[in-house]
């Protein structure tokens, strides 16, 4: 019989923390008998997996290296209905998967994701996370999504070094479906970077920025070289300015070092081109029809966001636009998709 969620956590190296994140997960309010535990193995050499014995969960080893690889495995793996991932160095309250499911109530919202709060930092910023593209990305640290999505999109890219997120999202967001966010719910990530930890993780950041450009700029709207630039040196100066005020004393300096790392790789690999593979995705849902190209729909609770990547702006819907996209999405007659999507054009 198949469950209602399988939780994955990949693990590589995670002695330290791959314990207290497994009861986080094995606590959670569901009945016991609805969702499963996957810990995927990706050639730790520090004890991980002698760490789980005795404990309830599924261990899975993957040869091929890099988190999307275990994430995957994991979910070829899984007999849920849902899907949530949950990193090995975090810990999640025992009412995420409720608040997740809760958020998911409709088969065209793909996926939500629970607020990161890092460990002794200062706590994140309410609003949906948003990077240079103007449209929303989750972060897979916490993200619960439906089988039928995870398929459609094709799961995670093995191809890229990090920022895989983004990419999922993209592919989600492609295949035509709504996101959700669950802030009130808030994952605690146990992990601390040094300097030079942080400028390799950089490195790894700024390459594949360029290669998701690359990738996507069908989907969010092709920018000119210079223009580029311009957004990753204005993300530099916001992500310093919230470094300096954060309580964690060295967070200003693996920031900076990070962000040296993201536009040395970046400029790198845009000098010699990105190489990346482009797949075309159809969509499975009525979302792109009704708001029009580039627009993509988050709900927050009540709070309903269209993210317009070709005005590169958001906007709010009124309680009455909201209830009228919802019932054109869910297919109720009386609703002319050609006039819904010519209100969004008009929307400044």
């Amino acid at each position: 019989m198949s469950l209602l969620v399988s939780i994955i956590i990949p693990a590589f190296n995670s002695a330290d923390t791959i314990e207290r994140s497994v009861r986080s997960a094995l606590a959670q309010s569901l009945v016991a008998e609805q969702f499963e535990v996957i810990v995927v193995d990706n050639g730790s050499t520090d004890g991980t997996p002698q760490l789980l014995a005795g404990l309830p969960v599924r261990l899975l080893t993957e040869s091929r290296r890099g988190r999307s690889a275990a994430r995957n495995r994991g979910a070829r793996e899984a007999t849920g209905r849902y899907l949530a991932f949950l990193d090995s160095d975090c810990v999640a309250p025992a009412s995420w998967l409720q608040d997740s499911l809760r958020a998911l109530k409709r088969p065209w919202i793909a996926a939500v994701q629970a607020r990161i709060r890092k460990h002794g930092h200062a706590p994140p910023p309410l609003s949906f996370i948003q990077g240079y593209y103007h449209a929303p990305f989750l972060d897979t640290a916490g993200l619960v999504v439906s089988r039928d999505a995870f398929d459609q999109a094709r799961g995670f890219d093995e191809e890229l070094p990090r920022n895989v997120d983004i990419d999922f999202t993209f592919r989600l967001l492609a295949s035509g479906y709504a996101l959700a966010w669950a802030a009130a719910t808030v994952i605690v990530k146990y992990h601390h970077l040094s300097t030079k930890q942080a400028f390799g993780r950089g490195l790894e950041g700024g390459k594949a920025g360029s290669q998701l450009e690359a990738k996507w700029h069908d989907l969010v709207g092709y920018k000119p070289r210079s223009r580029r630039y311009q957004d990753r040196l204005k993300s530099v100066v916001k992500a310093s300015l919230r470094a300096a005020l954060d309580p964690h004393p060295a967070q200003l300096r693996v920031t900076l070092s990070e962000q040296l790392g993201r536009l040395v790789a970046y400029t790198r690999t845009e000098a010699f081109g990105a190489q990346v593979t482009r797949h075309r995705y159809d969509s499975a849902t009525r979302v792109p029809e009704l708001l029009g190209a580039r627009r993509f729909l988050v709900f927050d609770g009540d709070r309903v966001t269209v993210f317009d990547a070709e005005k590169e702006r958001s906007h709010q819907l009124s309680a009455a636009e909201t209830s009228e996209l919802i019932a054109a999405i869910d297919g109720e007659p009386g609703h002319d998709a050609a006039a819904l999507r010519a209100r969004f054009d008009r929307t400044p």
